[in-house]
């Protein structure tokens, strides 16, 4: 639970700096995705490999959305995304952590408004 939680306040932030709704909707979300699974229960989980050299593959245009206050590993893997990818892209959103779109929602869902506004114009261009 709290290896969940500091990704909300980010390390650059306390988390009673992080807002309480954000925090609560944070925890629950946590709660129920730790109460999925059992300790008894069989790990499926399959590592991918060369996802970086697969990214390079990804032919659809990618938006990274970064949080200006989530850690720097997250950032620069963020960057590298859309380094990698033929048409990536990244913006970042200040005052925000590992959840942008929990943060600030409404600057969030304009940032992909206009992603997907910017590609909609960048196809019916002469």
């Amino acid at each position: 639970m709290e290896a969940f939680g500091r990704f909300g306040a980010g390390p650059h932030r306390t988390q009673d700096e992080l807002d309480r709704a954000v925090a609560a909707r944070l925890r629950a979300m946590t709660l129920k995705t730790i109460g999925k699974h059992a300790a008894d229960e069989q790990d499926t989980r399959v590592p991918v490999a060369d996802t970086w050299r697969r990214a390079a593959g990804i032919k659809v245009p990618v938006l990274a959305v970064l949080g200006a206050l989530d850690s720097d590993d997250h950032r620069r893997m963020a960057a590298r995304l859309a380094e990698t990818v033929a048409d990536g892209r990244s913006t970042t959103i200040a005052d925000t952590a590992h959840y942008p779109n929990m943060e600030r929602p409404d600057e969030f869902n304009q940032v992909v408004v206009d992603f997907i506004t910017a590609l909609r114009d960048e196809n019916m261009a002469p």
